[in-house]
């Protein structure tokens, strides 16, 4: 789940839209493509994708979000260990 959000000038938080994409590595260097799919909820917008994993697997996140009406990429890069319940 990404929004993207944009800071007025009074320190509060705007949702923006955009576009989402990346993609998923597992511990064991397999690459998954993630599909973003937008979800607008009134003002609310956000893109959520699906992926598959293993319990206890490390999973490596490198996603590029494009604000709308901007041209820089804005990257996000995280790392996660993922367990089923």
């Amino acid at each position: 789940n990404i929004a993207i959000m944009k800071e007025n000038e009074d320190g509060s938080m705007t949702p923006v839209g955009g576009q989402v994409e990346g993609k998923v590595t597992n511990d064991v260097q397999q690459v998954k493509f993630l599909a973003f799919r937008r979800i607008q909820e009134g003002e609310s917008v956000y893109f959520i994708a699906e992926y598959q994993y293993s319990s206890g697997e490390l999973m490596s996140f490198n996603i590029t979000a494009r604000p709308t009406g901007l041209q820089q990429d804005l990257a996000i890069r995280f790392a996660h260990t993922l367990f089923s319940d």
